[in-house]
């Protein structure tokens, strides 16, 4: 396929996905940052997501209720295993559940992802497990139009950083094509986590230059960006990470404004010919 012809917008969504697993590794960070990615239904969402479900410290889930996902976080601190990040691949099928249930999920998940859980009940036994851990999971346009109004009175929303998208048309026909006869698409990609949390350097000057990009995330859903200006700062702190330093610098800023294209509401254009991703 030529050059003009790669699909290199997926490169872009795959990265921010992976600096924000990242997140769950950084040792002063005041928790994992949370991902909320909405797109138009067949447009990979789900796949996207899931090929990083074999990594470690990630808690990988399809469908369930707030009593399930407790459970499963049990099962892992009691086999000694580390809880940065669920990835829940497609929020749709928690929500489709009864009202009340999908209310209480939305509100388990709120706990969790900002102030944090301090007690987890199995049965008759009340466990004492204070934690606080990232969410990754999708959502349809429609069912974020749907939705969004009754999260951002919650709270729900400022606890997400978006990554939104859309594919052209000449993309998803060159997208097919590939598809076509193929073999069938890796669906699994391993990150070199290391073995313990690390302390990340973040000068106060360069995180300064995300300011207004938080607020401009922010406002569209009437929110003042406090929360996404702490969660791009964390997500420095993750890339930086993920390049094998323990320290942000300009560059690292670069990639997070460059990638702010589809961290945003704005569902911008996934096209051919798109550059390659610049930075490593």
């Amino acid at each position: 396929m030529s050059e003009e012809k790669q699909l290199f917008g997926l490169e872009l969504i795959n990265k921010v996905i992976e600096i924000v697993l990242w997140t769950g590794w950084v040792k002063n960070a005041e928790k994992p940052v949370s991902l909320l990615t909405i797109a138009p239904p067949e447009e990979g969402k789900t796949r996207l997501v899931e090929q990083y479900r074999y990594n470690k410290g990630i808690v990988y889930i399809t469908d369930v209720t707030a009593y399930g996902l407790s459970q499963k976080l049990i099962q892992y601190i009691n086999e000694g295993k580390p809880v940065n990040h669920i990835i829940i691949p497609d929020l749709l099928n928690p929500l489709s559940r009864q009202k009340s249930v999908s209310d209480t999920f939305i509100l388990f998940l709120n706990a969790l992802i900002e102030e944090g859980i301090a007690k987890i009940k199995t049965g008759s036994i009340l466990m004492e497990i204070p934690m606080k851990a990232g969410v990754i999971t999708t959502l349809t346009t429609s069912e974020w139009y749907k939705h969004k109004d009754k999260w951002i009175s919650i709270g729900f929303l400022s606890r997400l950083v978006p990554l939104t998208y859309r594919y052209s048309r000449n993309f998803i026909m060159e997208l097919l094509e590939q598809l076509s006869g193929a073999e069938p698409i890796k669906t699994e990609i391993n990150l070199n986590f290391p073995e313990e949390k690390v302390h990340v350097t973040l000068p106060r000057e360069l995180h300064r230059q995300l300011k207004p990009y938080a607020i401009d995330i922010a406002k569209v859903v009437g929110l003042d960006g406090i929360r996404m200006y702490r969660d791009l700062g964390i997500m420095l702190k993750g890339f930086a990470l993920s390049q094998g330093r323990d320290y942000v610098t300009q560059a690292d800023v670069d990639v997070l404004k460059y990638l702010t294209n589809y961290i945003n509401y704005d569902f911008n254009l996934i096209d051919l010919g798109m550059p390659k991703f610049p930075y490593k």
